[in-house]
């Protein structure tokens, strides 16, 4: 996706405390402040997210990197279905999780 090349040198300049902070927001869908955000402030802050990593830090340390060895052996691979399973936490004991 082409970018402005003043949106590119906004992310640019984002330091990591900021991008990690959109990583929290994209993976809750709210903000700092408990606030749900929209699909587009998650739209935008994913783009900044893998803009900023593009810009900043080696491809292989991307979020969702697959190393090519992975890619390659994919078709190789056993698919495994995993059936769902309802996780409940409670405060109260050891773990707090118990499967159900």
């Amino acid at each position: 996706m082409p970018y402005s090349n003043d949106y590119y040198h906004f992310v640019k300049q984002l330091n990591p405390h900021i991008i990690n902070t959109f990583k929290a927001m994209i993976e809750t869908g709210k903000t700092i402040e408990n606030k749900k955000l929209s699909e587009d402030q998650i739209q935008q802050c994913l783009e900044a997210v893998i803009l900023w990593e593009k810009i900043h830090i080696p491809s292989e340390k991307h979020t969702g990197y697959l190393p090519k060895k992975c890619i390659k052996n994919k078709n190789k691979s056993k698919q495994i279905e995993i059936s769902p399973q309802k996780i409940l936490i409670s405060p109260h004991s050891n773990s707090g999780l118990k499967n159900t």
